[in-house]
């Protein structure tokens, strides 16, 4: 089975990327944002033993449920699976955020950190080589395929859009 974390070792490119059967699968992606953009968070799929979540990575504050959050200068903001639909507003500088995929080992129990590509647990532990996602370009956004750490090559573990809300002009 794949382990993408040997073949990001090779790559060039940051985000680290590798190609795979003719597709590009990435560690992590950039998603073009404008300051005080509303992004909606879909989840569509789960399909793992591992709980299953989402990163976002962002030069700035996350407004989430009427609170901003911020850790200093950057800070990677986490949500786990649920049906409903997730809004956080984006509060940077910066031209983009960063996205990708997150689980939980149950092994670990309740107080598991999260596993993420970059994450201190993906980094002490090959197992976890697996991780990866595929980016769809959709109307307004993007579709993220992704696989969990396991070192297989599904990318159904956690299947999620993320979109830009349109803007209400007021008349």
């Amino acid at each position: 089975m794949p382990n993408f974390k040997k073949l990001y070792e090779k790559s060039q490119t940051v985000p680290s990327s590798t190609i795979y059967f003719d597709k590009k699968i990435w560690s992590l992606d950039r998603f073009l944002v404008s300051n005080e953009d509303i992004l909606i968070i879909n989840i569509e799929k789960t399909n793992s033993q591992f709980r299953q979540g989402f990163c976002i990575g962002v030069e700035g504050v996350i407004k989430f449920l009427d609170k901003k959050y911020s850790k200093g200068k950057s800070i990677d903001f986490f949500l786990w699976e649920r049906k409903e639909p997730y809004e956080v507003q984006i509060f940077t500088e910066s031209l983009y955020i960063y996205v990708q995929n997150a689980w939980y080992d149950p092994a670990e129990g309740e107080k598991a950190p999260a596993c993420y590509v970059g994450g201190r647990e993906w980094l002490l532990h090959d197992h976890w080589g697996g991780a990866g996602m595929i980016v769809e370009e959709i109307e307004n956004g993007k579709r993220y395929y992704c696989n969990d750490g396991e070192c297989d090559d599904d990318f159904d573990d956690i299947i999620f859009t993320v979109t830009r809300k349109p803007y209400k002009i007021s008349t």
